[in-house]
C-alpha cells in the first residue's frame, strides 16, 4: 500500500434508534421504574438483603460451602476488597460477605423476572448456579419477601410477549442497572448498546464462510448474553436445518446465571415449527483466557498432558470422573444437609466447566465486548496467573523500560482476541470485538497486538475498523471505542475499510460516516497505528516518518506526587518553607510543612501548565539528584551530608515511598526517594516541552530556556526534547506546531502525544544553513514574545504553516 492510493468513499447512517431497544415509551418508563423499585437500596431490595445476611448469622453449616466455593473463585479474578468497599453503604452486612450477598439478591430478581417472562417454563433451573443456596433454605419470611418483589416486577408482565431482542436488551439492562455502576468499572464490565450488538452480528454474518456444516458461535467474555441472545434471533428469523451451538464463557457467576437465563428465554420463543433452526446451549463458568493449573507460575497450556484445578483443597483433573474428588472436597462440610445434594451438584458442575475452555470450540464465529482492564488494573491474584501467558505471547514486543511501560498499559481485551485467534476459532472464522481503539492505534500498548499473528503463526488479521471514537458509546467510559472485524487464518491485506463515525443532527438518532481506507501509518512499519485516510493524507506523506531528534518522558514520582510534590511557602538565600500538596486523584499524604535546602527544590512543570508557545511552572519538586550523575538518586549519606534538612522531611515519608509499586518494579534497589525517567535531558537547560495528556487537534508546545536560571523539571505528563542550540529547539518548536504536524497526528492520536510521535513525524535535523530553519526558529522566537506580551500569534502561526508547506515539498 502507498499513502497516495487512499480515497475518500460516501458517507453511511447508521440509525441507533432503530437498532435499539424496541419498547415503547410508555413501556421504558415503567421498565426504568422496575429498577428504581428492586436495585439494591430499594425498600425491597434492603429487606431482601436483610433477610439474607441474616440466615448467613443463623444457619453457618448450610451457608458456609456455597460461600467457600464462591469466595476461593472471586477472589482469583476480582478484587474484593475493593467490591466490599463499595457496597459498604449499600449491603447491610460485614465486610467480607457484601458482594456474595449483593450477587444472591440479583440471582433472586433473575429468577422472579424468568418466571414472568416464561410462566408454565422453569427457564434457567437446568443449570446450577453458586447462588442456589437462598432455593435450598426454604425459608418462610424469604418466600413472602420473594412475593413481594414478584408483585413490583409485574409492571413488565409483558415480558412474555416481548421479542428475543427485547427481552435480551431488558435482562441486559437489569444486569447492569442493579448493581452500582463503580462496581461494575471495576469488574471492568460495560452494557453494549443493542444497536452496536446488532452492528457487531451485521459484520459477522457478512465475512461468515458458509457451508452445510453446523455452525458455531461463541463470545468469550459473554457477560449478561447480549451478543448470543441477539444472533439466535437473527438465526430464528432466517432457519437453517444445520445445528447451531451457542458457545458462552465468563468467570463472573452472576453474568453466566444471567447469559444461561438469556440464552435459554430466546431459544424458547423459537416456537415448535419444525423448520425452526435447532439450537444448542453452552454456557459455563470458565476462563477463556488463561487454562487453570495447581501452579499459578505453572506451564499454562501445551505441555502438560491434562489441566489441573485445584477446588476446595482438592485437585480436579481434566477428563477424569470426579467422583472420588467430590467425597472428598465435601468432607469439611458435613454438617451441613440442607442443600447437601444441591451443592455437591454445584460443586460437579463447577469443576466440569473449569476445564471447557482449555479445549477448542471451534468456533465459526467468535463476538463480543471483552472486558477494558490493563493489565495494572487486574486482581494481583488473576494477574500472577496471566503473566506467563501474556510473556509467551506476541502481544508485547518491546524490550527494557519501554516492555515494562507497555505490559503495564497493555489492555486485557487483547488477550481476548489473541487467545480465541489461537485456540478457540476455526479456521477462516470471522472474530468480531468492540475493543478500546487504543490496540489499533497506541504506539507501544498495541504493537504486538497489530502483529495480528500468534505465537504458533496463526493469523487474525483485521479487515474493517470501524472507529467510534467521537461517539459517546458507553456514558461511564473513557477509552475510545471501536470495533474490529478479523478473518482468522487470512493473509494481512491493506488498504481495508475505515469507517469513523459521529453523532447526526440532535434527537435523530442518527450515527453518520465517512468510509476511507486504512492501513499502517507508517507502510514501512507494518504494525504501526492503523489510521484512516481521506483524500487530504496525499499532502500529509512527506511528513510520515522518523523524526531526527528522540522525544523524552518527563520525571514520574512512582505513585509519590503527594508527598514530592511542593507547595513553596517562603525562600531565604538557603532554604525554602515548603508544603507538600497531600491530595492527588489516586491518594493522600500527611501535610507536613518544614524548611529545605533551595538546591534540593525545583520548580515543576505539570501538564496543565502549558499552552501554545509558553510554559509557566505552578507546583515545585523535592529532587535529590544531580545533574552531573543524573541517572541515579543522590546516595543517602551524600544527601546527608548535603541536604539534612531535606533527608529530615522525606524520611517522614520512608514507608510509603518504599511501598510504591514503582519503587519495587524496579527492584528497591536505589534509595527509598529515587523517582523515574529521569536523565542528562531532564537537566537540558533547553528544551522543546509538550503537553502529553489533553491532546486536541494541535500540540500544547514551547520552548523552555533555563541558562540563567534554575532548572525547570517536567513532570510525566510534559514530553520533551532537549537541546544545546537555542535556535534549534525554537525550529523544532515551530514545526511541531504546525498544521501539518497537527493533520498527521490527528490520523491517529487520542488525547495522549507521547514521545511515540517523533516516530511518525519527520522532524529533520536542524540546519542553520537551512533559510526555511532559520525562518521557522525566528517566528517561534516571536510567537513566544507575542503571548508573554497578550498579543494574537495568528499571522505568525499562518506564516509558520505557509514555510512547512514549502519545506516538506523541497524534503
Amino acid at each position: 500500500m502507498t499513502v497516495a492510493q487512499l480515497k475518500r468513499q460516501p458517507s453511511d447512517t447508521l440509525l441507533t434508534n432503530g437498532l435499539a431497544i424496541g419498547l415503547k415509551n410508555a413501556t421504558r418508563e415503567r421498565y426504568a421504574e422496575l429498577v428504581d423499585s428492586i436495585c439494591l437500596s430499594s425498600t425491597i431490595g434492603q429487606h431482601i438483603l436483610t433477610k439474607l445476611d441474616r440466615l448467613r448469622e443463623e444457619s453457618p453449616g448450610e451457608i458456609k460451602p456455597w460461600f467457600t466455593l464462591w469466595h476461593e473463585h472471586c477472589d482469583h479474578y476480582f478484587n474484593l476488597p475493593a467490591a466490599e468497599e463499595i457496597l459498604s453503604g449499600i449491603v447491610p452486612s460485614t465486610a467480607g460477605f457484601r458482594l456474595f450477598l449483593a450477587h444472591s439478591y440479583c440471582k433472586i430478581v433473575l429468577s422472579e423476572l424468568l418466571h414472568l417472562a416464561s410462566p408454565n417454563k422453569k427457564l434457567g433451573t437446568d443449570r446450577r448456579s453458586l447462588y442456589d443456596w437462598v432455593e435450598c433454605l426454604g425459608d418462610q419470611e424469604l418466600k413472602n419477601l420473594r412475593a413481594e418483589l414478584h408483585r413490583k416486577a409485574e409492571c413488565v408482565a409483558c415480558l412474555s410477549r416481548f421479542g428475543v431482542i427485547e427481552c435480551s436488551d431488558l435482562l441486559a439492562t437489569i444486569y447492569q442497572e442493579l448493581l452500582p455502576p463503580p462496581l461494575r468499572h471495576l469488574l471492568g464490565e460495560y452494557y453494549t448498546p443493542s444497536w452496536l450488538v446488532e452492528y457487531c452480528i451485521s459484520h459477522a454474518e457478512r465475512h461468515q464462510q458458509k457451508g452445510k456444516d453446523g455452525l458455531t458461535i461463541l463470545d468469550p467474555a459473554a457477560g449478561s448474553g447480549g451478543f448470543l441472545a441477539h444472533y439466535i434471533a437473527h438465526l430464528t428469523a432466517r432457519p437453517t436445518k444445520a445445528a447451531v451451538k451457542i458457545v458462552g464463557f465468563d468467570v463472573n457467576p452472576l453474568a453466566v446465571d444471567f447469559c444461561y437465563a438469556n440464552t435459554s428465554l430466546a431459544v424458547s420463543k423459537i416456537g415448535s415449527d419444525a423448520a425452526a433452526t435447532a439450537f444448542a446451549l453452552s454456557v459455563h463458568l470458565a476462563d477463556a483466557v488463561v487454562d487453570p493449573t495447581i501452579e499459578a507460575d505453572g506451564p499454562l497450556f501445551g505441555v502438560s498432558p491434562c489441566a489441573r484445578k485445584k477446588i476446595l483443597g482438592v485437585v480436579f483433573s481434566d477428563g477424569q470422573s470426579f467422583d472420588v474428588e467430590l467425597v472428598q472436597a465435601m468432607k469439611p462440610f458435613a454438617a451441613a444437609r440442607r442443600g447437601r445434594e444441591e451443592f455437591r451438584e454445584t460443586l460437579k458442575q463447577y469443576a466440569a466447566d473449569a476445564f471447557v475452555a482449555t479445549h477448542a470450540a471451534g468456533a465459526n464465529i467468535v463476538v463480543g465486548n471483552p472486558p477494558w482492564i490493563t493489565w495494572d488494573g487486574l486482581a494481583p491474584r488473576y494477574r500472577d496467573t496471566v503473566a506467563p501467558q501474556w510473556s509467551s505471547s506476541t502481544l508485547v514486543t518491546n524490550s527494557g523500560w519501554k516492555a515494562k511501560v507497555a505490559a503495564g498499559k497493555t489492555d486485557f481485551s487483547s488477550l481476548f482476541v489473541y487467545r480465541a485467534a489461537q485456540r478457540h476459532a476455526a479456521l477462516n472464522a470471522a472474530m468480531v470485538f468492540v475493543l478500546p481503539l487504543s490496540l489499533f492505534q497506541s504506539r507501544l500498548a498495541g504493537a504486538g497486538f497489530r502483529t495480528f499473528t500468534t505465537a504458533e503463526g496463526r493469523t487474525f488479521p483485521t479487515v474493517e475498523i470501524d472507529d467510534f471514537s467521537d461517539v459517546k458509546v458507553f456514558p461511564d467510559a473513557v477509552n475510545r471505542t471501536s470495533v474490529g472485524t478479523f478473518l482468522v487464518g487470512r493473509s494481512a491485506q491493506y488498504p481495508i475499510p475505515y469507517r469513523t463515525w459521529q453523532a447526526g443532527a440532535a434527537g435523530s438518532g442518527r450515527l453518520e460516516c465517512v468510509t476511507a481506507l486504512g492501513g499502517p501509518l507508517d507502510p514501512a512499519e507494518s504494525n504501526s497505528p492503523i489510521v484512516g485516510f481521506d483524500q487530504g493524507f496525499s499532502g500529509l506523506q512527506t511528513v510520515v516518518g522518523k523524526s531526527d531528534y528522540r522525544a523524552r518522558g518527563g520525571v514520574n514520582t512512582g505513585g509519590a506526587n503527594t508527598i514530592l510534590w511542593l507547595e513553596v511557602l517562603g525562600r531565604t538565600d538557603t532554604v525554602s518553607k515548603v508544603r507538600n500538596v497531600g491530595k492527588s486523584r489516586r491518594g493522600a499524604s500527611p501535610v507536613v510543612v518544614a524548611e529545605v535546602e533551595n538546591d534540593a527544590v525545583y520548580p515543576l512543570l505539570c501538564g496543565t501548565d502549558m499552552r501554545r508557545w509558553t510554559a509557566i511552572p505552578v507546583k515545585s519538586l523535592l529532587l535529590l539528584y544531580s545533574a552531573d550523575q543524573p541517572k541515579k538518586a543522590l546516595p543517602v549519606n551524600v544527601v546527608k551530608e548535603r541536604f539534612p534538612k531535606a533527608f529530615e522531611f522525606v524520611s517522614q515519608f520512608k514507608d510509603a515511598l518504599e511501598g510504591r509499586k514503582e519503587y519495587h518494579r524496579w527492584g528497591c534497589s536505589g534509595p527509598f526517594y529515587e523517582v523515574y525517567r529521569i536523565g542528562p535531558y531532564t537537566f537540558s537547560p533547553i528544551k522543546v516541552v509538550w503537553q502529553h495528556t489533553g491532546y486536541r487537534k494541535a500540540l500544547n508546545v514551547s520552548v523552555l530556556d533555563d541558562r540563567e536560571r534554575q532548572t525547570i523539571i517536567p513532570d510525566q505528563k510534559a514530553i520533551i526534547i532537549p537541546f544545546d542550540d537555542l535556535e534549534e529547539a525554537h525550529y523544532a518548536c515551530a514545526f511541531l506546531s504546525s498544521s501539518v504536524t497537527a493533520r498527521l497526528l490527528d490520523r491517529y492520536l487520542g488525547t495522549d502525544a507521547s514521545t511515540h510521535i517523533l516516530d511518525y513525524v519527520s522532524l529533520l535535523r536542524f540546519s542553520p544553513r537551512n533559510v526555511d530553519h532559520m525562518r521557522l526558529a525566528g517566528l517561534s522566537m516571536s510567537a513566544h514574545g507575542a503571548v508573554a506580551n497578550n498579543e494574537p500569534v495568528v499571522e505568525i502561526e499562518r506564516e509558520i504553516d505557509a514555510i512547512m508547506t514549502t519545506l516538506l515539498r523541497k524534503d
